[in-house]
């Protein structure tokens, strides 16, 4: 496998009549490609670092405060109560909803 390399400094050169800009930081290439060969001073390896650490995934839970969507709806419906299949739930329903279980 080639070595990639990463411009250190910006530069516009000429090669086979064809313009090139290079932009530090921004421009890669092989090892071996020819716009290495002709300004060599221009190129450093690419350096990737990176953590070794796992990423922890994001907590996803309901909080204590805010009872089980599915739950409040049930609960609604065997009550008579008219709530949206869908969005948000009106706090007085979900207010409702807690004084119930708190009874129960």
């Amino acid at each position: 496998m080639t070595e990639i390399l990463m411009a250190s400094e910006s530069a516009a050169i000429t090669m086979d009549g064809i313009p090139h800009m290079i932009e530090a930081g921004r421009t890669l290439a092989h090892a071996d490609h020819d716009i290495v060969a002709a300004c060599p001073s221009l190129w450093q390896p690419l350096r990737v670092h990176y953590s070794t650490e796992p990423e922890t995934p994001p907590v996803s839970e309901t909080p204590a405060s805010q009872p089980d969507a599915k739950q409040v709806r049930a609960w609604a419906a065997d009550n008579g109560i008219e709530v949206s299949p869908k969005g948000k739930i009106p706090d007085a329903v979900v207010e409702q909803y807690q004084a119930a279980q708190t009874e129960a």
